[in-house]
């Protein structure tokens, strides 16, 4: 199955985003903000991101940018909620 990081601010949105993908069988990763989320997206591979494109700190345009060449090709899901 897919390695999926979900950045978002909302715990709520993040916890169903992630158990949804986990039961369906994906390793799920969450993370609160953009500058955790891009943290992870250095460190690892993801198949998919799923991500908020307003928070708190970092919003998810500006990681995806700074993740710039450190990123794989990867799927990407963006939510203006």
């Amino acid at each position: 199955m897919a390695k999926v990081l979900v950045v978002d601010d909302d715990a709520v949105v993040s916890g169903l985003v992630a158990r949804v993908l986990g039961y369906e069988g994906h390793e799920v990763q969450e993370v609160g903000d953009g500058r955790d989320g891009l943290k992870l997206l250095e460190q690892g591979q993801f198949d998919l991101v799923v991500t908020d494109l307003q928070m708190q700190f970092m919003d998810g345009d500006t990681m995806l940018k700074e993740a710039g060449d450190h990123l794989p090709p990867v799927a990407i899901l963006m939510s203006g909620t």
